[in-house]
């Protein structure tokens, strides 16, 4: 069956003979449409509000916030959307907003206790009728965040001054060193 309005005709007699009209239509404005096709994910994009970014690559950390923003080609019913950091499920969860007309964002924050590495998704999403779209793992636009959890360290401190009063590792400063 093709999508689309659902068209039908009645043609019927009575028990004499007698031929009713032809009906094509109902008398209380009623009807039903046949939708078979499955929507799909177009603009899928992430991004973060860390201050550190690249063209398409984002390095986020602790307390940022992801952003996954999508348009979906027909109303779709609120999307399942799954975060991973590193390989491994994202500690807070993600909050859904239908933003405007078919579009969609999902939203969550990166946790101390989240695993330092790329930041992936799931998206999982169907059409008001149940007609189930393809799950979406990657972004159209090449964009990426990566979680750095890692906190930096120093490998070699050391401290020196001018002063002619040294020892190996001691040295004497006086004002004007």
């Amino acid at each position: 069956d093709t999508d689309g309005a659902v068209a039908f005709t009645i043609d019927f007699v009575d028990t004499a003979g007698n031929p009713g009209t032809l009906l094509t239509s109902t008398s209380d404005s009623s009807s039903v449409t046949f939708d078979k096709t499955a929507p799909t994910l177009s603009s899928v994009s992430i991004d973060s509000d860390s201050a550190t970014n690249t063209a398409t690559n984002e390095i986020a950390t602790v307390g940022d916030t992801v952003t996954l923003s999508f348009t979906a080609s027909e109303t779709i019913a609120a999307p399942t959307v799954a975060s991973s950091v590193g390989g491994v499920s994202a500690e807070g969860p993600v909050t859904y907003a239908n933003v405007s007309g078919n579009d969609w964002t999902a939203t969550f924050t990166l946790a101390a206790g989240d695993t330092g590495g790329a930041v992936a998704f799931t998206i999982d999403f169907a059409d008001t009728v149940g007609n189930a779209g393809t799950q979406v793992t990657s972004t159209t636009d090449s964009s990426s965040v990566t979680f750095d959890s890692t906190a930096p360290t120093l490998s070699s401190v050391s401290i020196d001054s001018d002063s002619a009063t040294n020892t190996a590792t001691n040295e004497i400063a006086k004002v004007g060193d």
